[in-house]
């Protein structure tokens, strides 16, 4: 069957994804970011046959790669998030914004804000310490902490939320 009428028959009609208990684990363990050659020695298999069964799990989710799998086995609650690895979990795990409140416990200094806002433009560490002409990285690493515990945020990315609901940037 095409791909594309697949995904049209799975979208209209919604039917269940039955999956074995070893297919369960091969998404877990690929959601903890593991390599196929990585996976292949935990699951105790061979290369060949993870890459095989990954390619089969693509068809029968219909989606063409490794992030599409992790975000629809999160969505069919398949895996539970804390089986995402935390660094990839941004990628899959939308945070609730509402999961803490933004209050401004002391008000941001110049740096702080032209920070934030070279942040909630895109721009990376190095660009922002160049742009900003810091000394080096740790003193963008302490201005996030500055931010972060100021606003009342986990990281950077709830800081430039919280800081857009506060309208401060």
């Amino acid at each position: 069957m095409n791909n594309r009428f697949r995904k049209y028959i799975n979208k209209k009609f919604e039917r269940p994804i039955s999956l074995t208990k070893s297919q369960i684990a091969l998404i877990k363990t690929l959601a903890g970011g593991d390599t196929l050659k990585n996976a292949a020695v935990q699951l105790e298999s061979s290369y060949e046959s993870v890459k095989k069964r990954t390619q089969l799990l693509y068809k029968k989710f219909a989606v063409k790669n490794r992030t599409e799998l992790i975000k629809k086995a999160l969505q069919l609650k398949l895996i539970a998030n804390k089986d995402v690895k935390p660094k990839f979990r941004r990628r899959f795990v939308k945070v609730p914004v509402s999961s803490a409140k933004p209050a401004l416990r002391e008000s941001l200094t110049s740096k702080e804000n032209q920070y934030l806002q070279l942040t909630a433009y895109g721009f990376t560490k190095e660009e922002i310490m160049k742009k900003m002409r810091l000394p080096n990285i740790y003193f963008c690493n302490y201005l996030t902490l500055c931010i972060c515990g100021k606003l009342n945020a986990k990281n950077i990315n709830h800081a430039v939320v919280f800081a857009f609901q506060l309208h401060l940037i």
